[in-house]
């Protein structure tokens, strides 16, 4: 045949004739396919002479083939068909010799994406995407095709709107179906794994692609932000309070990983809303933080890419007002196999991001913290100076936030405000003198060998010389807070409270007892 003897990578001109031919005849299945085929994976390279001949004529014939046969949900040769046009659509270049098309093809993928099955519904939002993306509103944009594309902005988000509308039937569906034997899935929407039974508008896949697309719809497009926020905004918070079955972890693997990767984009999408649109989910601040440890909960051990983004969009709402719903959430934040959880490849890519969260979060909340709190704070941050598999950014950080707690340490008061014996207190301060002296004795060791890597450990060297900056003058910071929270400080004050009267009207003693109330400032400001 003559697609078998054509060249990678150039477009033969028989191959484009022959699918013509076949898709105007439209009765050899088998042909069409191979010149399908043939055409979609070197459409990409194809010349200008050709392109202008591609588009005239067998552009059309591929759109009413679409358009006139009806979609498939099975893995039969009419589905094969359509998915080769769907992915030659999807490749051709997006150049100014398709503006003529641009109209039609967006058209197209709109009423495609409604009907079709999953894995064609993906390469539909491709095609959505990259023509929004190309032929955005610009002054060289022709006026005709700018006119078509934003007409096409509010009906797209209509149908993602549908789409959460209809989630909890899509999840009721898909997780009462008779389990599959089903591979581990372990990253966001992989359309080689996308299902020909499922259909796009009820699927989880299709749905983990939308919210980044209407991000970038309502940056080229602003005047459909302020209305469809509003109806948003409770769609992707009910979104987020679904749950699939305790068991279908097990039973529909794949289905749940989708699941929760598709809850996990719209977390994102909800944190970007955030930025700007904080006001309308007021009425949702306590359920947000709830909805996102919920996540990490249920977040597969084996997807690390799906928890990345899952800390990410916490982050970013824990730089907003909502990060207060987080700090009763934090005795379960603080267990390393939620935030991290237990999957190899988690710990040894996820855990700087996920202690920078932890650190965002404590800091904030540092002043309404327990004891008991504190005190695992300490033993986990005390723990992550040590850890020389992590980068020397996140001991440095560790450190830092050491130094931010010893005041907390001081001052904690019990849960009814009464005062706490001294000698825990004491003992949690010499936990962290402890850390930092260590250090010094391991930074003694593996200073040297940075020294001596050169220009491949510069970045190294001067990370190492803020940590050892930070501790050394959080040391002070340290040392006042033992002071303060000794035993012995605390039975001489006892001993000397008879010759306390005289001793407070002394100039000295007014300044010593301010000195002890808080830590000395430059050891504080040091750390910041």
């Amino acid at each position: 045949m003559a697609s078998s003897m054509m060249m990678p990578g150039k477009l033969n001109q028989l191959d484009l004739k022959a699918l013509e031919t076949a898709l105007s005849t439209g009765t050899d299945l088998d042909a069409m396919i191979e010149h399908a085929t043939a055409v979609r994976d070197n459409i990409e390279m194809i010349h200008s002479s050709e392109y202008v001949t591609f588009l005239r004529h067998v552009f059309p014939l591929i759109c009413e083939r679409l358009k006139n046969s009806e979609p498939v949900f099975s893995d039969e040769p009419e589905h094969k068909l359509r998915n080769m046009l769907f992915e030659t659509l999807n490749r051709m270049p997006n150049n100014e010799q398709l503006w003529t098309c641009v109209p039609s093809l967006l058209q197209l993928a709109m009423d495609m994406l409604r009907v079709e099955n999953e894995e064609n519904g993906i390469i539909c939002l491709r095609i959505i995407i990259d023509l929004h993306k190309n032929y955005r509103p610009s002054m060289e944009t022709v006026s005709k095709i700018k006119s078509s594309l934003e007409n096409q902005v509010q009906p797209f988000l209509d149908i993602v709107q549908l789409m959460y509308k209809q989630l909890p039937e899509t999840v009721s569906d898909i997780f009462s179906r008779a389990p599959l034997k089903e591979q581990p899935t372990t990253s966001f929407s992989d359309p080689a794994k996308a299902s020909t039974t499922i259909p796009s508008m009820h699927s989880f896949k299709t749905l983990t692609e939308c919210p980044i697309i209407v991000v970038l719809l309502f940056q080229l497009y602003p005047k459909f932000q302020q209305t469809n926020v509003e109806r948003f905004m409770p769609l992707i918070v009910k979104a987020l309070s679904l749950h699939a079955p305790d068991s279908a972890h097990q039973t529909h693997h794949a289905s749940f990983v989708d699941f929760v990767a598709a809850q996990v984009k719209t977390l994102s999408f909800l944190a970007y809303l955030l930025q700007k649109f904080s006001q309308y989910l007021q009425p949702y601040q306590e359920d947000i933080p709830k909805h996102a440890i919920q996540l990490l909960l249920r977040c597969p051990n084996e997807s690390p890419s799906i928890r990345r983004e899952l800390l990410i969009a916490s982050r970013h709402i824990l730089a907003t007002d909502f990060k207060t719903g987080f700090i009763g959430q934090i005795n379960t934040l603080l267990d390393e196999q939620v935030i991290i959880g237990s999957g190899r490849s988690s710990f040894e890519s996820l855990r700087p991001l996920a202690y920078t969260t932890l650190f965002d979060l404590v800091h904030h909340a540092r002043n309404t913290l327990t004891l008991e709190q504190l005190a695992k704070v300490v033993f986990l941050f005390s723990r992550n100076i040590h850890d020389d598999t992590l980068p020397i950014g996140i001991q440095s950080m560790s450190a830092k936030l050491l130094c931010y707690l010893v005041e907390c340490i001081v001052k904690n008061k019990g849960e009814n405000g009464e005062d706490l014996p001294r000698s825990v207190r004491y003992g949690l301060m010499l936990r962290v003198l402890d850390a930092f002296v260590n250090k010094f004795d391991s930074a003694r060791h593996q200073l040297p060998t940075l020294l001596a890597g050169g220009a491949a450990e510069i970045e190294n060297v001067k990370e190492m010389r803020t940590l050892l900056k930070t501790l050394v003058l959080g040391l002070k910071n340290i040392m006042w807070g033992i002071k303060a929270c000794s035993p012995l400080q605390s039975a001489t004050s006892t001993a000397g409270d008879g010759s306390s009267s005289s001793s407070s009207s002394s100039p000295s003693s007014s300044s010593s007892s301010s000195t002890s109330s808080s830590p000395p400032p430059l050891a504080t400001s040091s750390c910041s």
